[in-house]
């Protein structure tokens, strides 16, 4: 497993999941950041991570050669600028979340295009050439692709963050078939996202998702056809992932949310109950499956 530094960094962890030891540890090159995300070749022998190239500004992959004990071996372009996910596909292609954000390590966090932000979803073959990219288009290129998840047909179901006009009631998740246009899916509870989509999970029994809002607290629920299947209320709720024997795992105060087949069970974080557990972690968006 690899944990990348955040906000932005230039470091990542590779880890053995089983006992939690520090296997190695990667640095981006001069002149890029990670953005916190990364994915594998399907046989295991290439990382590739999404990165910055600040001072151009574009988005790269970086390619890592595993077996050499993840050494650098080269970069191949992202599709645009700002690339946060990426996810590995079934027929061993790749797609790009292309936030659209330009930034720059010397700002701070500080968002320097939102006038002319053009997010995209990039297709990438196994080997890194670009092979079909959609974009936000019109009032929605301040809409930024942040984070996906993927089913088994390809589906790629898309959490959005706005960056425009905070009183402007947009959709906040969208979902892409190749050679489909772009959908965006609204919700009736969306303003309880403030406008932020943290994370996205689909459940692999029945291609059910959930998207999360830790800005109010939120999770929405959509059934496998993308319609609107109720919402619920969990203080912080951040980072949404599938769970291989069923269901999906939400993060909130105190531990995380079990949600399988519309029912939802606590599971609280070990020796600590839900005020204590409030206190001692703090989630963000990211949680993975291992």
């Amino acid at each position: 497993m690899v944990g990348f530094a955040r906000r932005p960094g230039r470091f990542a962890v590779v880890l053995d999941c089983e006992t939690g030891a520090e296997i190695t540890r990667m640095h981006s090159p001069e002149g890029r950041h990670f953005y916190g995300h990364g994915a594998f070749s399907a046989d295991g022998t290439t990382l590739f991570t999404t990165e910055n190239d600040y001072d151009a500004p574009a988005g790269v992959l970086g390619v890592w050669d595993v077996t050499a004990g993840y050494r650098r071996i080269g970069e191949i372009p992202s599709g645009g600028i700002g690339p946060h996910e990426v996810l590995r596909r079934s027929d061993g292609g790749f797609v790009v979340a292309n936030g659209g954000i330009q930034t720059h390590p010397d700002l701070a966090r500080s968002k320097l295009n939102l006038p002319t932000m053009r997010p995209n979803l990039t297709y990438l073959t196994a080997e890194g050439t670009v092979e079909d990219q959609v974009e936000m288009e019109g009032a929605m290129h301040q809409n930024s692709i942040r984070h996906m998840d993927i089913s088994p047909n390809g589906t790629v179901v898309i959490a959005l963050q706005w960056q425009g006009n905070p009183m402007t009631r947009v959709p906040m998740v969208a979902r892409h078939r190749r050679g489909e246009a772009l959908e965006l899916i609204s919700h009736p509870d969306e303003l309880a996202l403030k406008n932020y989509a943290g994370s996205i999970a689909i459940d692999g029994e029945d291609d059910s998702f959930v998207v999360t809002g830790p800005k109010g607290g939120a999770v929405l629920y959509f059934d496998r056809h993308a319609a609107p299947d109720g919402s619920n209320h969990y203080g912080t709720a951040s980072g949404a992932a599938q769970l291989r024997t069923g269901g999906v795992m939400i993060t909130c105060d105190g531990g995380m949310m079990h949600r399988r087949q519309r029912q939802e069970r606590f599971i609280p974080v070990s020796g600590a109950d839900a005020d204590a557990g409030t206190k001692m972690l703090s989630w963000d968006n990211h949680l993975v499956a291992v």
